[in-house]
């Protein structure tokens, strides 16, 4: 009865409280607190998002805790942990609880935070990793090669072991030196859209000068032709005035001449009996000159439209350069921490390592220069 209403009260809790009573008397849990840790022993924002009925996979469990898939399989295959994380298996599947991930999350910060590696820890726990797990022979072994006897040193399991964690290391580092590729080459494809955004920029800024350029020129020719086509057209209409002008002066005096004549006509026609005869006016045609349309084609509405258009591409583009800034100042943080560990690695297997060709290896690795040479070319475009 007792059990069943621990269950029930612990069901009733949050994870976190859950987690404070169960963990209590973890020996990494009390290492972590002894360490001055404490606020590090609860992280709410991984808690709050695991559940209690999930069974989580590998690559779950490393996108919640923030890390690798490497990095879990390395914990459960070559370092013992196993056990202690309480992992079940099917086949090549591996399955764990919530409880399964915090306890991944302890070993986790007792490596980045306090330093301590995964055989120190499998110490802790109480096991051992699968290359110390098997009991080293500690009398000497001999063999016969013909009729001589050769002894093999009883230390030479642990001078194995030594060199199969030290190969092991150098595959974490190797591993490192593949994240560092994928951070490098996301900061150099956010150096790029930087540098597109800001070429881009230019070019659109460059556009909407000239273009506010010609607009001006446009509007001030065609205030200009305006003026031109009214001065003609009034020089028109005047020569059209004076013509028809003319056309009347020669009508009148026509008419004045055959009043004239008719009088002349009616007098004689009094003595001679002859009659007068009505003439009718000429009818004097010219043709008008025409009058230009002052209202021609304007091509400033369209010219204003254009420029419109490339100042609302500027406002579009502008909306960009905080994305791409962002992406980049994000690349270059994650770059510079996977920067950081990787020298530090580096420097403690420089310190741990006997291996002359593992040393040499390290020694000439050039990553330590490229991250330099990259980083000086990221604060250039800045």
């Amino acid at each position: 009865m007792i059990d069943e209403e621990k269950v029930i009260d612990l069901e009733e809790m949050t994870i976190p409280e859950e987690i404070k009573i169960v963990f209590k008397d973890d020996p990494l849990y009390q290492l972590i607190e002894e360490e001055g840790l404490t606020e590090e022993l609860i992280p709410n924002s991984l808690l709050d998002g695991l559940n209690r009925k999930n069974q989580y996979t590998i690559s779950e469990a490393a996108d919640k805790l923030g890390k690798k898939d490497y990095q879990l399989r390395n914990i459960v295959q070559r370092n013992g942990l196993e056990e202690y994380v309480q992992i079940s298996q099917a086949g090549k599947l591996y399955r764990l609880d919530y409880r399964g991930i915090y306890r991944l999350y302890l070993i986790f910060l007792l490596q980045d935070q306090l330093g301590k590696r995964p055989v120190d820890i499998a110490s802790l726990v109480g096991v051992m990793p699968e290359t110390i797990k098997e009991e080293t022979p500690k009398t000497k072994q001999v063999v016969r090669k013909g009729t001589t006897t050769t002894a093999i040193p009883s230390d030479i399991s642990e001078h194995l072991n030594g060199m199969e964690n030290q190969m092991f290391s150098m595959f974490l580092y190797m591993q490192m030196t593949r994240e560092y590729d994928l951070k490098k080459q996301s900061y150099v494809k956010a150096l790029e859209d930087v540098s597109v955004w800001e070429k881009d920029m230019e070019h659109i800024n460059n556009l909407i000068e000239l273009h506010e350029s010609v607009l001006q020129l446009v509007r001030e020719e065609e205030k200009e032709l305006q003026s031109i086509r009214k001065n003609m057209n009034n020089v028109v209409k005047g020569i059209n005035q004076n013509l028809e002008d003319a056309a009347k002066s020669q009508v009148e005096m026509y008419e004045r001449v055959n009043r004239q004549v008719n009088e002349n006509v009616g007098f004689f026609g009094k003595l001679f009996g002859k009659k007068k005869t009505e003439q009718e006016s000429p009818k004097i045609a010219f043709r008008q000159i025409p009058i230009a349309n002052e209202e021609s084609k304007d091509v400033v509405p369209t010219k204003v439209e254009e420029l419109e258009k490339l100042k609302n591409s500027r406002i579009e583009l502008e909306k960009r350069k905080q994305v791409v800034h962002e992406n980049k100042e994000k690349a270059l943080a994650e770059y510079v921490e996977i920067k950081d560990k990787i020298i530090k690695e580096k420097q403690r297997l420089l310190n741990e390592i006997n291996n002359p060709s593992m040393k040499l290896f390290l020694e000439q690795d050039p990553i330590s220069k490229n991250i330099d040479s990259l980083l000086l070319e990221g604060k250039k475009g800045e």
